[in-house]
């Protein structure tokens, strides 16, 4: 009698702690699964706030714009339409806190959609190249503070950098498909920076006329080969 009192103890000692494990199995999969869960609609969301980001173009203008569209936003309201860019005059252009001014502002479309931004300052000598240094710390600090901080940035330069009819990469940030470089540049003994805001998903409709144009160009060289043997 003594022993089946010990045993029946000790099976429901053991039922009890079954029990109890089973229910923190089920409790730390219930938790691994909310976990998971909560990574996945963190990781949408970070996708879908990149993806909306990587739209802006300029201003209110977006990337995938008509120029019918583009040519009514504030961005470039005041600029000139010419066959697949739109121009802002030097009068009608500039970036808010800096000194150098612009001498290029273009928006660039292709099978009438906005695809490309092309914005270049005016030009100065070597002994604005302090200013130029201001310039881009204003501008940095504008991208930085939509885009975080940049992928890449050339922390100093001088004149002994800058290469004449060349241009190097001061900063860029990848954005989704948007793509965001600054370059500096020397022409004429004078010096100048340009910002370079592409997105490769425009245009998305395909280029029928640029396609058979490769291919025809591509069907050439494999007849020059031919003709080479």
């Amino acid at each position: 009698m003594k022993y089946s009192v010990i045993i029946i103890i000790i099976l429901m000692l053991f039922l009890a702690n079954s029990c109890e494990s089973k229910e923190n199995r089920q409790h730390r999969l219930l938790s691994e699964i909310a976990s998971s869960d909560s990574i996945i609609n963190s990781k949408s969301e970070i996708d879908s706030k990149i993806d909306s980001l990587s739209l802006i173009a300029w201003g209110d203008s977006k990337f995938g714009m008509t120029m019918r569209e583009a040519i009514t936003t504030k961005a470039f309201s005041k600029g000139q339409k010419y066959d697949n860019y739109i121009s802002l005059g030097y009068s009608s252009s500039h970036i808010s806190g800096t000194k150098f001014g612009i001498y290029t502002f273009d928006a660039w479309f292709e099978m009438d959609e906005l695809y490309y931004i092309n914005i270049i300052s005016c030009e100065k000598t070597a002994n604005y190249l302090d200013q130029m240094k201001d310039d881009l710390s204003v501008i940095v600090r504008g991208f930085s503070e939509k885009y975080g901080e940049p992928i890449y940035i050339k922390r100093d330069f001088n004149i002994f950098t800058f290469k004449t009819d060349d241009e190097f990469i001061y900063a860029k940030w990848d954005v989704g498909s948007k793509k965001i470089k600054i370059q500096l540049g020397e022409s004429r003994s004078e010096y100048y920076y340009r910002i370079i805001i592409r997105n490769s998903s425009f245009p998305s409709k395909p280029n029928i006329e640029k396609k058979k144009s490769e291919e025809k160009a591509e069907k050439e060289r494999i007849e020059k080969r031919k003709n080479e043997f």
